[in-house]
């Protein structure tokens, strides 16, 4: 019973293709849990979880070779449920039901989809997810239907609870029973842990309430001190951060701090699959929410309480429904813009899409907010026209040049335009050299290269075209 998208829904599937790693059959669930660099050598952990029908079952956690005499923090999907207290050896466990008796505590959470980290102080010791039981739906809900012995709670569709005349509930899941308001068993208490942005936070509510708000019910005789918080994350450690889109939730990889900026929700160490974030519900309050992404490029329409989307920067849009034009009228603040970086293969400019940090920092040319076309890097001329010889003067090119260059390489400045086909059509060839019979002294001649205007000026005689050969035919 999921409420999530298809590719979420596909990842949760594929943590239970895993080998090794869990068991997941018939309501039952076995895992070893990971130790981390922060534990003792040889520590070990386990996980064994039976649900015996939808709102029934039994956790425990045992651990091995961890610090003797020493009490763990159990955190379950980012809430501090319970701890457990080692032996002299190393070795303790914590058992939790939903009928608890003895040493049994209140199973008041499904810890299926859900992080598993064993706690010492900051540092998790051991950590492991909960696969989801293979047995499940993802389009089964919360049904609550009328029962002689009171409301009971069964996985259905949404069609087959109203078939049956039964109510949806809003929870996540049948375990522990959302459907009637269940005192705890004599000499038990109990408070709501809910998560939050912020951290666990910890209410005074009755189950059926508690788990109406997507709350986990943990065995406790008060709110203060906040028993369902563990110590904080290291800031830079990678979590599963839960962040509200659009009535809905995705997942990310993210460092602690990270994901308390986004306005995440931590659901300790893991890789998003199984998903964990679908315990969370709808928060109330949420509202469209036009805010930038983690790097500035993009305006994205999430879903925020107004006041927390003005505090991370958004601009609250109020209720309603996502579109591709809620947001289109902001402003990232650090947009991408058309960049002009060189190739590495061909050496030539071409354009990417960067941010304007990212465009400098690749030693590219800001080109302004646009969309990368064919020709944006394309050269810069000085949209000066210049036709100039070239080919030992046989021929005429044009080319992009200001007046001073065109000058320099002889050419014929047109003035201002942009090179055509016939824009030198109009430009003679400069005159060829001929052999001229330039007269010195003492009735003399001798040859030299000269344009026919240049020998007609010398009072030369033009003996033909081509240069004068090594032995002057003027002589």
């Amino acid at each position: 019973m999921r409420n999530c998208t298809t590719k979420l829904v596909l990842a949760g599937l594929a943590s239970l293709l895993m080998v090794g790693a869990a068991q997941a059959s018939g309501g039952k669930v076995k895992l070893g849990l990971t130790p981390t660099a922060a534990a003792p050598i040889k520590a070990t952990g386990k996980v064994d979880l039976r649900v015996r029908n939808a709102s029934d079952g039994r956790f425990e956690v045992s651990v091995r070779h961890l610090g003797a005499n020493t009490t763990y923090d159990l955190v379950v999907g980012g809430i501090r449920v319970g701890s457990i207290t080692t032996n002299k050896s190393g070795t303790g466990r914590v058992r939790f039901a939903s009928r608890p008796r003895g040493p049994w505590r209140l199973l008041g959470f499904d810890p299926r989809g859900d992080a598993v980290q064993v706690r010492l102080a900051s540092d998790d010791v051991l950590t492991g997810n909960v696969p989801f039981d293979a047995s499940t739906e993802d389009s089964d809900v919360a049904c609550c239907l009328a029962d002689d012995s009171g409301p009971k709670c069964e996985d259905r569709t949404a069609e087959e609870c109203a078939a049956q005349g039964g109510t949806v509930n809003a929870a996540a899941s049948c375990l522990p029973n959302p459907c009637a308001d269940t005192a705890p068993p004599p000499g038990i208490e109990i408070v709501c842990c809910l998560p939050d942005d912020s951290g666990p936070q910890c209410e005074d509510r009755t189950q059926e309430a508690c788990l109406a708000g997507n709350g986990v019910v943990v065995q406790a005789s008060s709110c203060d001190p906040n028993p369902c918080a563990a110590a904080p994350t290291p800031p830079d450690q990678h979590v599963q951060c839960c962040i509200p889109a659009y009535y809905n939730w995705s997942c990310n990889d993210l460092t602690a701090a990270e994901c308390t900026a986004a306005g995440g929700v931590d659901k300790g160490p893991g890789t998003c699959s199984p998903f964990p974030c679908t315990d969370l519900g709808e928060s109330e309050g949420r509202q469209l929410c036009c805010l930038p992404n983690l790097d500035g490029s993009e305006i994205e329409c999430e879903d925020r309480e107004p006041a927390l989307c003005v505090a991370q920067g958004g601009v609250a849009r109020g209720a309603g429904v996502c579109s591709a034009s809620t947001c289109a009228d902001i402003l990232p603040p650090n947009p991408e813009v058309m960049c002009c970086v060189q190739s590495a293969t061909s050496g030539e400019p071409e354009c990417e899409d960067l941010t304007a940090s990212a465009c400098a920092a690749a030693g590219g040319v800001d080109k302004g907010v646009g969309v990368c076309a064919v020709d944006t890097c394309a050269p810069v001329g000085t949209g000066n026209v210049c036709c100039v010889p070239h080919n030992s003067n046989t021929v005429i090119e044009c080319e992009d040049l200001d007046t001073a260059a065109c000058a320099a390489a002889g050419g014929v400045d047109k003035g201002a335009g942009v090179c055509a086909a016939d824009t030198c059509a109009d430009v003679p060839l400069p005159e060829q050299d001929i052999q001229c019979c330039v007269p010195g002294s003492h009735g003399t001649s001798k040859c030299q290269d000269r344009t026919p205007t240049e020998c007609t000026t010398l009072g030369g005689t033009n003996i033909g075209s081509g240069a004068c050969p090594a032995v002057d035919p003027c002589q």
